[in-house]
C-alpha cells in the first residue's frame, strides 16, 4: 500500500493527513470546529495538476477528510481551475486563491503557477565538513559537455539551479573542485562538502548504468572503512576527522561490490586525503 503524507496544510489549525483509512466519523456530540486545506505543494508549473483535500477538525480532536461534501471555487479560472473533487490545474502563469466550503466552514489557499523549466531544476547545500554548518555566499558550478550552470548559496548554505539536461558534471565550489556527480532527475541531492581539513571521507551515489536507478545494498570499501549503500544509492565512508585510518603513499582505490553487479573500483589517488564525492555507475552482471 502506498502511503502519502501531504506536506502543506493551510487553515485555522494545522494537521497532517495520516495513512490508511480516513479517521472514523466523530460521535454526534462532537461538532466541527475548523476547516483546513492540505496540498503537497503550492507552486506548480503550468499544465500540472494537484489534489487538494478539505480537512474538518471536530471538537473532540478528530480530523475527517470531507471528500464528497466539499464545494470548491477558484478566484480566477483563467489561472487555476478546480474540479468538484478538489483537483486543481495550473492553466496560465500567475496566482489565484482556491476556497473550499463545507457546511458553514470555509478555508482558502493561494496557489502559484510558474513557467515550466526546460532543463532539470536541482537543489542542494554546501556544508562545512569541520563545523557541520551551511556555508553562505559560495558559488557552486556544474560543468559538463552540455554547458555550465552557476548558483550562489543563501544564508543557510542552500542553492538552486537549472542544468540543461541529465549528464555527468564536474562540480566546484568557489572555483575549487569538489567532485564528480551524475544528475539524472530533479530530485538531486547536493551535500557538497568543503573545508574538510584533516578529515578523510568519500561519499556519493551508486546508480545502475542502464536504468540510472539507485543501487542499494552495495558494499563500499576504502582502506579500513566499509559501508553499505542505502535505498537511495547513497554511501559514505569515513576514516576519521582527523583520520584514524592508515593513509599510505601507494595508490588507493574505492571498491564497490554487489551480488547483482560487476565489481567496480575507482582510483582516489595516493592515500585517501581530503573529503571528496564520487558517484559511480554499476554494470549489471549477466547470469
Amino acid at each position: 500500500m502506498v502511503c502519502v503524507r501531504f506536506l502543506v496544510v493551510v487553515g485555522a489549525f494545522g494537521f497532517m493527513a495520516g495513512c490508511g483509512r480516513s479517521t472514523p466519523l466523530p460521535q454526534p456530540s462532537s461538532t466541527p470546529s475548523s476547516l483546513s486545506i492540505s496540498v503537497a505543494q503550492t507552486v506548480l508549473p503550468v499544465g500540472d495538476s494537484a489534489q487538494l483535500r478539505a480537512l474538518v477538525t471536530y471538537s473532540d480532536g478528530s480530523v475527517v477528510d470531507a471528500a464528497g461534501v466539499s464545494a470548491w471555487k477558484s478566484s480566477d479560472d483563467t489561472i487555476w481551475e478546480v474540479s468538484s473533487t478538489g483537483v486543481v490545474t495550473a492553466v496560465n502563469l500567475g496566482r489565484a486563491t482556491i476556497t473550499v466550503t463545507v457546511s458553514s466552514l470555509s478555508a482558502s489557499i493561494e496557489l502559484t503557477a510558474e513557467k515550466r523549466s526546460t532543463g532539470l531544476s536541482i537543489r542542494g547545500g554546501v556544508l562545512d565538513f569541520s563545523t557541520q554548518t551551511g556555508v553562505a555566499g559560495t558559488v557552486v558550478q556544474f560543468s559538463s559537455r552540455a554547458g555550465v550552470a552557476f548558483a550562489m548559496t543563501d544564508a543557510n548554505g542552500l542553492y538552486v539551479m537549472s542544468v540543461p539536461t541529465a549528464d555527468s558534471f564536474e562540480v566546484s565550489v568557489d572555483n575549487a573542485f569538489v567532485g564528480l556527480v551524475r544528475v539524472t532527475w530533479s530530485a538531486y541531492r547536493g551535500d557538497l562538502l568543503v573545508k574538510g581539513g584533516p578529515c578523510i571521507t568519500r561519499y556519493g551515489r551508486l546508480t545502475d548504468a542502464r536504468t540510472l536507478r539507485p543501487v542499494s545494498g552495495a558494499t563500499v570499501s576504502l582502506l579500513e572503512g566499509t559501508t553499505v549503500s542505502g535505498p537511495d544509492g547513497w554511501y559514505r565512508v569515513d576514516l576519521g576527522c582527523p583520520s584514524t585510518g592508515k593513509i599510505g603513499f601507494n595508490t588507493t582505490v574505492l571498491n564497490v561490490t554487489h551480488p547483482d553487479y560487476a565489481r567496480r573500483w575507482f582510483v582516489v589517488g595516493r592515500g585517501a586525503q581530503g573529503v571528496q564525492r564520487v558517484d559511480l555507475d554499476l554494470e549489471r552482471q549477466v547470469k
